[in-house]
């Protein structure tokens, strides 16, 4: 009788064994499998890599700007707002329209040097 459950014990110890080695296998060859493509994809389209970005429609830095002057209608002095539309407007060229949001930055922030250096450089 001991021995009969010896042997279902080993049966069973040997059975895990089995199922942990197969998963483990499995485990390594999914990871393999993935890693492998991942690099045979990078290698194969490196151009995907080398393109430059695109620049931003000025269509939608329009929509930006309005959506930062309505922030300011509601909230004048929120400084994300404020430092968004400077930004916008910088990238559509309005440098005169960065000016104010700009120059109220400054007053609201007089110790940020980089907002006064901006200003400088702008009225210049």
């Amino acid at each position: 009788m001991t021995a009969k459950r010896l042997s279902v014990k080993q049966a069973r110890q040997t059975k895990q064994k089995v199922m942990l080695i197969v998963s483990i296998l499995f485990f390594l060859a999914t990871t393999g499998f993935s890693v492998a493509n991942l690099f045979r994809t990078a290698i194969n389209s490196p151009e995907a890599i080398e393109q430059p970005v695109s620049e931003i429609p000025e269509e939608l830095l329009q929509q930006q700007a309005t959506v930062y002057e309505r922030i300011l209608e509601r909230e004048p002095t929120n400084q994300t707002a404020l430092e968004g539309l400077v930004d916008v407007r910088l990238q559509l060229n309005n440098v005169t329209g960065a000016i104010v949001p700009l120059e109220k930055l400054v007053e609201l922030y007089p110790d940020r040097r980089d907002y006064a250096m901006l200003l400088s450089q702008l009225k210049q």
